[in-house]
């Protein structure tokens, strides 16, 4: 009588196991048809970033067309794009540009968007040693190029090399320095220059709808390298000669001689004699 309790305690067991849920099996792995390209992660990816520049002005070319399409910014998202790693050699607005493509930058390779524009242009403040993340996206080949930096006082900053031009109006400008010749209490406008080589440039207002004051500075609130209200006698606008090391930024005042001294302007550098 012993075996068969034992022999039907073992078919009640098998039978409970018979009757029991069969166990869940795992999600299955995703795959990349899971994955909106649009919304590409590190995980996901191709490498971040595809180049990097550490000098400025600076220049990069190539082509977006066989490209992944890993971003997207908020202006725009046309195709395979590029990512372009730039770190500020020095203080300052850099210019950023990438005619014919979406341009936008971001804090890191999948950070957040900082700037963005459907035209390729951007103007970007950054600190000393501050990396970037500069995306052109759309396809098709490119030049993505980054200007030298415009210090943080400068409002505006003159072409590279010599001569070079520019010209701008004060009527509504504030007034933000005065020099040794005049300025005071007049609006103004500064620019940066960086000198191309070592040598000898001068600065002149040539062009001006009137009475000018220019002078030159040896960075932001920095020490007077020139000042001129008149080129000569009876002529109104103003030429300030400098000597410059080769890379060497300064600071150009175009100011006013009264507080009626305003008006559209032009600055103009040439090497000198």
């Amino acid at each position: 009588m012993v075996w068969i309790a034992v022999l039907l305690a073992a078919c009640d067991v098998r039978r409970y196991r018979d009757d029991a849920p069969p166990p869940v099996p795992p999600p299955p792995a995703p795959t990349d048809r899971d994955t909106d390209p649009g919304e590409a992660t590190a995980d996901t990816a191709a490498p971040c970033p595809d180049e990097a520049l550490a000098t400025a002005p600076a220049a990069v070319s190539g082509d977006t067309s066989a490209r992944s399409d890993d971003h997207a910014g908020s202006c725009g998202d046309a195709g395979g794009d590029v990512v372009v790693a730039f770190t500020a050699p020095a203080e300052g607005r850099y210019t950023v540009t990438a005619p014919g493509h979406a341009l936008y930058a971001l804090d890191d390779c999948f950070g957040a968007e900082l700037a963005c524009d459907p035209g390729g242009r951007l103007e970007v403040p950054l600190a000393v040693g501050e990396t970037v993340f500069l995306v052109v996206d759309g396809d098709g080949p490119f030049t993505l190029e980054v200007s030298g930096a415009v210090p943080p006082c400068a409002d505006f900053g003159l072409d590279e090399g010599a001569p070079a031009s520019g010209e701008g109006d004060t009527t509504a400008a504030p007034d933000d320095a005065a020099a040794s010749c005049g300025g005071d209490g007049v609006p103004d406008h500064l620019w940066s220059w960086t000198a191309p080589a070592s040598g000898t440039f001068v600065f002149d207002t040539i062009g001006s709808s009137y009475d000018t004051v220019l002078y030159v500075l040896d960075g932001c609130g920095g020490v007077e390298l020139g000042c001129d209200d008149d080129i000569t006698f009876g002529t109104l606008q103003s030429e300030v000669a400098v000597t410059l090391s080769a890379g060497e930024t300064v600071i150009v005042g175009v100011d006013g001689y009264r507080s009626t001294s305003v008006g559209p302007y032009a600055l103009n550098v040439r090497v000198g004699p």
